[in-house]
Formats: structure tokens, C-alpha cells, sequence
């Protein structure tokens, strides 16, 4: 027969810390994509403003469109 010993204290602790500390870089790391995402979205929008409108037609918009989108904030899709 064998006999189950319960978890020490201890080592359910040890557990409990490795989740809070999987689950708070899992958090982490989240807000880092975010931050990155923004910040390219921020600059395609800077860009966007800059080009002329013969280059925005190349690239299938106008300048309503750019106006449009450049408005709009960097957390924004």
C-alpha cells in the first residue's frame, strides 16, 4: 500500500510564488506587445501624414484617409 504524504507548507508557498510570478510576467510581457504595437501604429500614422499625395495613391489612400486615420489615437485600430 502506499501512503500519500500531504504537501509541506513550504512547497505549497514555493507553488503559489512560481504562479504569481508566471502569471505576473505573463502580465509583463503582455504590456510590452501593447506598448511596441502602439508605438509602430504611432509611427505609421506620423508617416502616413508625411507622404505626398502621389505616394498615398500608390499605396491605395488619399488624403481624407490619412486625415482620417491620423486622427485617431495610437491605442486605437
Amino acid at each position: 500500500m502506499v501512503s500519500i504524504t500531504p504537501l509541506s507548507a513550504a512547497t505549497r508557498r514555493r507553488g503559489n510564488l512560481r504562479a504569481v510570478a508566471s502569471a505576473l510576467l505573463l502580465l509583463a510581457s503582455g504590456a510590452l506587445v501593447a506598448l511596441v504595437r502602439w508605438q509602430a501604429r504611432a509611427r505609421e500614422r506620423r508617416v502616413l501624414r508625411w507622404m505626398d499625395d502621389r505616394a498615398l495613391r500608390d499605396v491605395g489612400l488619399n488624403r481624407a484617409d490619412v486625415e482620417r486615420e491620423s486622427g485617431r489615437s495610437f491605442w486605437r485600430f
